[in-house]
C-alpha cells in the first residue's frame, strides 16, 4: 500500500511536516486529513481511533496519582514505546500505515513528559460517528 496516497501527502509535504518540533495540534490535523480521505476502510479508521485515544490516554493520565490512572499511562506509555510489530494494532504498525514516524511522536511524547508541556486536548471524536458517516455496504 502506497503509504503518500493513504495519508494524502506528497514525501517532500510529509517530510517539511514532520521534521519540526513536536506540536500535538499539527499531529491532530494531520491524522484527520487521514480520515477524511474518501474510501476509508474501516480498520484504518479503527487504527486512527486507537492512535487518538492512545494520544488522549497518555496527556490524561501523565502525572496522575490514582492507581487506575497510573494504570492507565503506563498501559499507554508501553504501548508507545514498544518496538513490536507482531500485532497488526501495534504502535509501530499503526505509524507506518499513515505514513508517521514513531521516533517523532515518541520524542514529542517524552518532551511532553519531560516539559510537561500544555497542550490542547484532542477533541473526543467516538469511532461511531465516523462508521456512521461511512459509506458502509453490509453483505446481506
Amino acid at each position: 500500500m502506497n503509504v503518500e496516497a493513504v495519508a494524502g501527502f506528497s514525501s517532500e509535504q510529509h517530510s517539511e511536516t514532520f521534521n519540526s518540533p513536536f506540536d500535538i495540534e499539527m499531529l491532530y490535523e494531520y491524522l484527520q486529513v487521514c480520515r477524511s480521505r474518501p474510501g476509508r476502510e474501516l480498520e484504518m479508521l479503527l487504527m486512527l481511533a486507537v492512535l487518538e485515544d492512545a494520544i488522549r490516554c497518555y496527556i490524561k493520565y501523565f502525572g496522575v496519582n490514582t492507581r487506575s490512572g497510573r494504570r492507565h499511562f503506563e498501559e499507554t506509555r508501553e504501548w508507545f514505546f514498544s518496538s513490536d510489530d507482531d500485532w497488526l494494532f501495534s504502535f509501530e504498525n499503526v505509524c507506518g500505515l499513515f505514513g508517521l514516524d514513531p521516533g517523532y511522536i515518541r520524542r514529542g511524547l517524552l518532551q511532553y513528559r519531560q516539559k510537561d508541556l500544555r497542550v490542547v486536548a484532542l477533541p473526543q471524536r467516538p469511532l461511531t460517528q465516523h462508521i456512521a458517516n461511512s459509506d458502509l455496504r453490509l453483505a446481506s
